[in-house]
């Protein structure tokens, strides 16, 4: 009797072992499915810009270029011109680019969305989400060159 009650403890620790081992193979997934999550979103912002199609180089009046604009899928990046400087505090910036065409965009298109990034408040790239309107593309073109034009440094 002893021992039919010892091979049924062993029975039972071995069916709460085998459940726990599932469940940790449960929680390994999720986990796994994060990282692939997190690794996908970081390659998708550290992606190099020339993998995107350049849609247009915005120039001033002289001809001299401001930015690139890249289209990759429904999302548009904007990379500044080498010789402009944009501090993402100051007013042309912040209250009109920013605010008013931004996120006047993002008003009338609730699923349009942006990021910017920069670096000590100098602008690196804006990605703006979810653009896939002409009228909105032309919009961003107009004003990223009236912004970035302020910020254009004179040539020698």
């Amino acid at each position: 009797m002893a021992e039919q009650e010892r091979r049924l403890e062993l029975e039972r620790i071995k069916k709460l072992i085998e459940e726990k081992i599932d469940e940790l193979n449960k929680e390994l997934e999720v986990w796994k499915l994060c990282l692939k999550l997190i690794e996908g979103t970081v390659r998708l912002r550290e992606r190099p810009v020339e993998e995107a199609r350049l849609l247009v180089e915005v120039k001033d009046e002289l001809g001299n270029s401001l930015a690139k604009i890249y289209k990759d899928n429904n999302n548009l990046v904007i990379v500044p011109d080498r010789n402009v400087t944009i501090n993402t505090s100051s007013r042309e910036f912040s209250q009109f680019f920013i605010r008013k065409v931004l996120d006047g965009i993002k008003r009338e298109n609730p699923s349009a969305d942006y990021e910017v990034l920069e670096k000590n408040r100098i602008l690196q790239k804006i990605i703006v989400k979810n653009i896939s309107e002409a009228r909105e593309v032309k919009r961003i073109q107009g004003a990223v060159r009236w912004t970035f034009k302020k910020f254009m440094k004179p040539r020698l």
